[in-house]
This record gives C-alpha cells, structure tokens and sequence, in this order.
C-alpha cells in the first residue's frame, strides 16, 4: 500500500478502488488503470474534486530452480536457473551472476534473484546451493619392494576403492620387476560420501636383488665324509638340498645320483636370490671277501683272492 498525498489543497478526502482514507492498496484494486479521485470541501461548503488514473501493472512471476550440490574445490560457473531470464542474483560466493563455491565456504548457502519487468514492477525468488567440504585421504606406508618380486596388490589407501596411476601400476596392482631398482610416486585417486574428489599420492620403493653366484661341486663317493659347502658369493647365505645340513653337504644321506644344492642369499633391504650348483655322489661299489682258511705258521705264504671285485 501506498500513502496518498497528492491532493491539494490539503485536507480532502481520496476515493477509488483500493483506496481506504489516504492509503491505497495496489492488491486490492488489481491490475489494469483505475481512476482515483480527491475531493475537497472549504470552509464555505463548497466542493470540488480531480481525478487521476493510475496504473497497476501485474508483478513477474520469478522462479529458481534447484542448485546441485558442489564440492568446495569446484571451479566457479555460471547460475541460470532464475526465470524469467534477465534478472540479478546474489548471496554468498556470488559475483555478476557467477558462484564461486571456494569464495561461498562450506555448508548451505542461501541464492537470491532479483527480477524486474518493463513496468518496474519487481518479485525475487532464492534457492539454496550446499558446498561439500573437501575430502582428505590418506594412504598407510608401501613396504618396500624387490625387482623379481610379482605382481603386488597396492592396498593402504583410506578411503578404500579408488584407482592408482604411476609407473608399474596397473588397477590396483604394482609390478616392480617392470620398473627396476628405484623409488616411485603413485598417485591416489577417489570420490568422498560427498561426491568430492580426493587425491593424493604415496611412494614405493623397489630395490634392487643381489647378485648370487655358485661353482659345481667336485663329484663324491656315497661313502665319503661330510663335505663343507664352499665357493658361494657373496658370503652369509645358506644352503638348501638333499643331504644339506648347515653348511655341509652329506653324501650318505643324499645317496648316489647328480644333486642339485640351492645357494640362497639375502641382503639387507631384504632381497633374495638363489644360485645352484650340482654334485654328483658315486655309488659305493659292492665290496665282499670270501673266508680265508685258517694256516699254520710255517706254512708259506697264501696268495690273497676271495676279495670281489678284483682289484
């Protein structure tokens, strides 16, 4: 309602529709031209009156549509759903029509939009847009790795069920020996509850297996004493194999045939590796010895020969 003060002189009375004493209410009298009239009476009791129309124009009809959620760290864009077309908006991370959701901050922001048609006549409307925080992960530590170790399934990443990108990545698997001695980023990515992203990076280191050499081994005989396993670099490993023990070798328990020994030696970043060597053991012949008849002192020397094989 507006108050009317455009009678003169002063003191009359206003009449018309919407009018009600010196206020008129646009509402009441609804759209289109109405005539409006002020009517005066002086001291004299005489009356006279004027008239003027006036103009009530309809109101726009403004509208918004519903703001999708954002994540804090999304880039800023431009908002469009105000209807009809034209109009001015403004709120928090709001700037010539573009929301910044990192300028918003975090939480449900409230949108408003302006909007005035040719008569001047304005209505608004407001929405609101809800900025997602952003996400933070972590990934736990990647034990360290050796080049002739298989393919290694990555876990550790918290949140869980995102993708790995890197050197020697494939889906979530690692494969040191494709990319030798070395240490490596891998890079995280996944989607909070939210729907925001969240990457991050952790590293893993791939080292590099010793070098191992073994020599063949001298063949042996079945019978033969325990022989100490030699000839392995570098030193500080261990042997593995029929008849092994320690570090010595049984020809006796590993019983004739080629063996092979296993050399297994590993450093200190915790690689390992393996050389082999063979041994042959030879079969212990069958020895036997026919009984020799009993002799007298002074009966001459006997020719030795019931022993088999001969030789």
């Amino acid at each position: 309602a507006m108050m009317l003060s455009q009678g003169s002189p002063a003191g009359g009375v206003y009449s018309g529709p919407g009018v009600t004493g010196a206020m008129f209410d646009p509402a009441a009298a609804g759209v289109g031209t109405h005539t409006l009239t002020y009517t005066y009476t002086n001291a004299n009791g005489c009356e006279n009156s004027a008239t003027r129309d006036v103009l009530v124009a309809p109101t726009p009809t403004v509208t918004m549509g519903e703001l999708a959620n954002v994540c804090v760290a999304d880039a800023p864009f431009a908002l469009t759903v105000g209807s009809p077309a034209g109009g001015t908006y403004s709120g928090p991370g709001v700037s010539n029509g573009i929301f910044d959701p990192a300028a918003a901050g975090q939480g449900p922001q409230n949108i408003q939009y302006v909007y005035t048609n040719a008569n001047g006549c304005t209505d608004s409307a407001s929405t609101t847009i809800i900025v997602n925080p952003a996400a933070i992960g972590f990934h736990l530590p990647v034990p360290d790795m050796c080049t002739n170790q298989g393919p290694t399934a990555l876990t550790g990443a918290i949140p869980p069920g995102g993708s790995y990108t890197g050197p020697g990545v494939n889906g979530t698997t690692f494969y040191p020996g494709q990319v030798g001695p070395g240490t490596y980023t891998l890079n995280y990515t996944t989607v909070s509850v939210s729907g925001c992203p969240i990457e991050f990076s952790t590293t893993i280191t791939v080292n590099a297996v010793p070098s191992v050499s073994t020599s063949n081994f001298a063949n042996t005989c079945a019978s033969a004493s325990p022989i100490t396993l030699t000839g392995a670099s570098p030193a500080g490993g261990s042997w593995s194999g029929a008849g092994v023990s320690g570090g010595s070798f049984d020809p006796s328990v590993a019983g004739a045939g080629t063996h092979v020994l296993t050399y297994t030696y590993t450093d200190g970043s915790g690689c390992a590796a393996t050389s082999t060597s063979t041994i042959v053991v030879e079969p212990a012949p069958s020895v036997s010895l026919n009984t020799v008849s009993n002799a007298c002192v002074a009966g001459g020397t006997i020719p030795l020969i019931s022993g088999s094989p001969a030789g």
